[in-house]
């Protein structure tokens, strides 16, 4: 770590960061215009007429980000929650946190959705974290996106564009990336290749990227046994092709694997004060918090330009796989000596979910540049999920206690399956060659299976199985307008709404059937605007979002948790974000958000009162990004920035979710230069450059009652890393 501290105080001026990839041409002032493709269309970022930000390939590289977290504080509006590992991701966007275990936040790669919908296979608990060497641009929409996403992207969407295959140019990547982590006594390191060439040129292209980094662990467990017990491993591959079948048709064709393993996950055991038990960067568990994910996804897009309408045809397979491991002893440890056990014993809680999905989309949308603009499409979703869950139990040693009959102390499943058709349309009228006029609408059916199995044999609870159904039609709608005060100014007022799927519920007295999607109506004015001839880019925004018949938990005196819908909240707020060439090959960039997210009526089954606020959402987050650029020597250029990201003072999910820990703010900063040519790179990186520590996320460990606190957990920021990456490009 020495050399790296070195090399970093001598080199670091700052961090190439951009929630938009505006990279300047060295011989103009002039910032370079961004398209984007997340409304369905190819357009300019600065012509839709909503709040959506951009990171770009270069911004992703410069930070060496490697999951959403290291990208998160630096897009307005967006927070992203770790559980401690890649893959163990939470996200929320304008204050709509995923309070019940469904997302609120949907996730696509290219026009394919990822993820589960249905809540019982936790998807706002496990959220995509894609190891992006090939990826070109992450795209994150502001608000909901029921009209063109349907189900689950109530706050928002992000969406990872990938690197399309060229067919006429061959490029090859390699690379290698050695950093340290403070607090820990282990290397990281990583390495990654990229292949994008012709095969027959104007005709097929392919490409293929293969990458993989290793993070040492920096937690240790006070037992003095076990140092640096988080660390983790991810890998990724890609192959994709691109067929060029006639001038106006083409086939892109993607399979992508993705894999974590964690040894365990950054947590630190606190007290009710949010003070260490243990000393800094310290966990008490008595077995491993082990956590892995996989995700193989295939994917086959068909674009088709008819006389009369561009023809798309989105097909993907996918599964994802997230087993996660986690110390139950101190909750259960008092159960054990009831049923016959030692007092000393532990316990654990394996988690696995797995959920197979297939979706087709059909679209046509008009190519004419007419009065009207038009698109409608149909939309077929299939998802099989599986939820299987155990308490374990073992001596002090470790040795299973399946001989005394209380190993494990139940065995459940949740199968579920979640089959969804819908339509949609929407159309934008250009009265005249400023004002526009536009709306949209869909309709979609869920229909949803689920059985509760509790297999035999456990002393605590009898053997079931219990089906369950749901059936349920929820429309969606946008209305809105927008009007170019100035070629470079544009105004627009926004209405739309979105939604978040029920299903059938937990199978238990006095619990609810089954769960009513929850809705999300969001009114929005916002202000696009190129300033200072093309130097500068302002875009301002602000929103008022009324949610009806929110998902909560509930509990029972068991201290068994549900699913409920509860009554209300709503979350107002402004965002802002811009963008400023200062000078030649100097570059400001900053971003903002003020949200106000509450309950407006009580929730008693999640203890939540009206005027709480919900958790996981910062009042105040923003950042600022200075980037500098300059010719170095012969063909040779250099680079440096800097970046500070703060992120205010929150509450985490607790036991009842609504009431959750508060979470002191923070401020980090984060650091890289480079020197580069057409054909090498050097970066030395840095994240968190002093060292702060901070909780991204925390959570309560009660008793076996569920009334009684023994402790607190949180996810801590990852201590200071510096590296070195080389990459070489041929």
């Amino acid at each position: 770590m020495h050399y790296l501290r070195l090399s970093a105080a001598l080199g670091f001026a700052g961090l190439l960061t951009c929630s938009a990839r505006y990279a300047a041409a060295a011989d103009t002032l002039t910032l370079e215009e961004v398209t984007v493709t997340a409304q369905k269309r190819t357009e300019n970022l600065q012509d839709v007429p909503a709040t959506m930000s951009v990171v770009g390939a270069d911004a992703i590289s410069a930070l060496h980000a490697t999951q959403l977290s290291d990208i998160g504080a630096y897009v307005p509006g967006l927070q992203v929650d770790s559980g401690g590992a890649p893959g163990q991701t939470t996200l929320s966007i304008r204050g709509i946190s995923p309070i019940s275990a469904n997302a609120t936040v949907g996730s696509y790669i290219d026009d394919t959705p990822i993820g589960s919908t249905g809540f019982h296979d936790r998807g706002g608990s496990y959220a995509l974290d894609l190891l992006p060497y090939d990826v070109r641009q992450i795209e994150v929409l502001s608000g909901p996106q029921g009209t063109l996403y349907g189900a689950n992207a109530l706050g928002g969407l992000i969406k990872y564009d990938l690197t399309t295959p060229s067919l006429d140019s061959s490029e090859f990547r390699v690379g290698g990336t050695v950093f340290g982590v403070d607090h820990s006594s282990g290397v990281g390191s990583g390495f990654r290749g990229y292949a994008n060439t012709m095969l027959i040129p104007d005709k097929l292209g392919m490409i293929a990227s293969v990458g993989q980094e290793r993070t040492p662990g920096y937690i240790d467990n006070v037992d003095g046994h076990h140092s640096d017990q988080n660390s983790d491993l991810q890998r990724s591959a890609r192959l994709g092709l691109l067929w060029q079948i006639t001038d106006a048709a083409s086939l892109k064709i993607n399979g992508l694997y993705a894999n974590t393993e964690s040894d365990g996950t950054a947590t630190v055991a606190l007290d009710a004060s949010m003070r260490p038990l243990g000393g800094d960067l310290t966990d008490n568990n008595l077995r491993p918090n082990v956590y892995d994910n996989t995700l193989w996804y295939f994917a086959a897009t068909l674009n088709w330009k008819l006389p009369f309408a561009d023809f798309v045809s989105a097909t993907s397979w996918s599964k994802k796989s997230d087993r996660f491991i986690q110390d139950a002893t101190y909750t259960y440890q008092s159960l054990l000596p009831l049923l016959g056990g030692p007092a000393d014993g532990t316990t654990d809680f394996p988690l696995y979910i797995s959920a197979k999905r297939f979706s087709q989309e059909w679209r046509l949308s008009s190519n004419t540049h007419g009065a009207v603009d038009w698109l409608v499409g149909l939309y077929y979703d299939y998802e099989k999920g599986t939820n299987t869950q155990f308490l374990r139990t073992f001596d002090a040693n470790g040795n299973s206690l399946a001989s005394l009959g209380i190993d494990p102390l139940f065995a459940a499943a949740l199968p579920t399956i979640y089959r969804e058709y819908s339509g949609f349309a929407n159309a934008t009228w250009h009265a005249s060659s400023r004002w526009d006029f536009g709306g949209g609408v869909r309709y979609a059916r869920n229909v949803q299976g689920f059985s509760q199995i509790i297999e035999p044999g456990s002393p605590i609870l009898p053997p079931s199985n219990i089906p369950g159904k749901s059936a349920e039609g929820v429309t969606t709608w946008l209305g809105r307008t927008n009007f170019k005060f100035t070629d470079q100014i544009m105004g627009y007022g926004l209405v739309s709404t979105g939604y978040q799927a029920g299903g059938p519920n937990t199978s238990l007295p006095d619990v609810p059937p089954s769960v009513s999607s929850s809705k999300l109506t969001n009114y929005e004015v916002g202000l696009k605007s190129t300033l200072l001839d093309g130097r500068a880019i302002v875009n301002l925004s602000a929103f008022d979002l009324v949610w009806k018949r929110i998902q909560v938990p509930g509990s029972l005196p068991s201290g068994i948790t549900y699913v409920a819908n509860g009554s209300g909240a709503r979350s107002r707020g402004v965002q802002i974000e811009s963008t400023i060439k200062l000078m030649q090959g100097l570059v400001l960039r900053t971003n903002g958000s003020y949200t106000d997210a509450i309950l407006t009526d009580d929730a008693p089954s999640a203890f939540g009162y009206k005027g709480d606020r919900l958790p996981l959402v910062p009042q105040v987050s923003g950042s600022v990004r200075l980037d500098y650029d300059r010719p170095a020597f012969a063909d040779w250029s250099f680079h440096a920035g800097t970046g500070v990201r703060y992120t205010g003072r929150r509450y985490s999910v607790g036991l009842f979710a609504l009431d959750g820990i508060p979470t002191a703010a923070y401020t980090a900063l984060d650091a890289n230069t480079d020197l580069s040519n057409s054909h090498w790179t050097f970066r030395l990186f840095a994240k968190n450059l002093t060292d702060k520590r901070a909780y991204l996320s925390a959570f309560n460990i009660p008793d076996i009652s569920g009334a009684v606190s023994v402790q607190n957990e949180a996810t801590v920021l990852q201590p200071r890393t510096l590296g070195l990456a080389v990459d070489y490009k041929f």
